[in-house]
């Protein structure tokens, strides 16, 4: 996707890396269906809102409302993967709270029409996008 991105948009920077953009600083940082997959999270917030310049939408993310941040198993057999994966399912509050102390602002929240069913979940969740405005 970044190298069709790059030839089509050649003044955009599109990295696919995890470490060659951490010190650099962006308009817009976009974060999809991938933070709920970092076992340590919060230190990846805290990069994604120092490069974050101003803007930082992070999306597609499972959320809860009244429970604690939960770790659930993802199976991936019905898309033709061969596979599982542990996630997160987070704390609405907290995810905010984290991005706050990063000095982000939260702009607004979407709501996606798909979510995950997990069973013996605490709580069903919904999947959120997140728009944030550094400080």
């Amino acid at each position: 996707m970044c190298a069709v991105g790059q030839r089509r948009q050649p003044d955009v920077t599109f990295v696919a890396d995890d470490v060659s953009w951490c010190d650099r600083r962006y308009d817009l940082v976009l974060c999809s269906s991938s933070l709920q997959y970092v076992k340590h999270w919060e230190l990846l917030a805290k990069r994604l809102a120092r490069a974050a310049d101003p803007w930082l939408y992070v999306s597609r993310l499972p959320v809860v409302e009244h429970s604690a941040s939960f770790v659930a198993v993802q199976r991936a057999h019905k898309y033709g993967y061969d596979a599982q994966y542990l996630g997160w399912v987070f704390n609405r509050g907290q995810l905010r709270q984290v991005f706050a102390a990063c000095g982000l602002d939260l702009v607004r929240e979407f709501f996606l029409h798909d979510r995950p069913l997990i069973w013996r979940a605490p709580e069903d969740n919904v999947y959120s996008g997140f728009l944030f405005h550094a400080r």
